[in-house]
């Protein structure tokens, strides 16, 4: 930090230097003086520059302390802000690896799932053999039922012709034997139907 006496030197320079034109700095006045001569204007200057000194504005203790405090609340700020993302990042770090576990374990559940699914189409597919062979015997029985059922109601017709013919044999030969007879015939015929 620059002395009082230093700093007061520079702003009179400063003055100076702003209203003079030459090397010198020596107004017009001064010029056709000796070298010991006093010039007002660096008198007045001088009056300035003390009066700007006793306002303050040479000193810059006011100013560094407002540096060091800004500086401070710029480290202060800083960590903060890393502070919050090393956070964000420990945060963002966790739920990714929450929705890592949750899709991996969606993609377990979906592998189980696809392996229910082969398993329960091939059930459908075994069923579905089996419910031909069930439909192909059923109809194979049907088919052999039908048979039997008409070969059955085959030899009952054969049957009643033939229990009806031997009682037409062993009918008396009377008048009203004769219409039984006929009525036996008639129904021998609609067995035969």
């Amino acid at each position: 930090m620059k002395k009082k006496q230093d700093q007061i030197r520079q702003m009179i320079e400063i003055i100076v230097k702003s209203q003079f034109d030459c090397s010198k700095q020596r107004c017009f006045v001064c010029r056709h003086h000796s070298d010991n001569y006093d010039c007002r204007l660096r008198e007045r200057a001088s009056k300035q520059a003390y009066a700007l000194i006793k306002a303050g504005y040479g000193d810059v203790s006011e100013y560094k302390e407002k540096i060091q405090s800004l500086k401070n609340n710029e480290i202060v700020t800083i960590k903060t802000c890393n502070q919050i993302v090393r956070d964000t990042y420990r945060k963002t770090q966790a739920e990714l690896k929450q929705a890592s576990d949750k899709i991996n374990l969606l993609q377990d559940s979906i592998k189980e799932k696809d392996a229910e699914i082969k398993r329960l189409k091939e059930v459908v597919k075994n069923y579905k053999e089996v419910l031909c062979e069930t439909t192909q015997r059923k109809d194979d029985a049907t088919k052999l039922n039908d048979t039997l059922v008409e070969e059955y109601e085959n030899k009952i017709k054969q049957s009643q012709i033939d229990v009806l013919n031997k009682v037409k044999e062993q009918v008396f030969h009377g008048v009203s034997l004769f219409f039984l007879q006929l009525y036996i015939d008639e129904l021998i015929k609609e067995i035969e139907k």
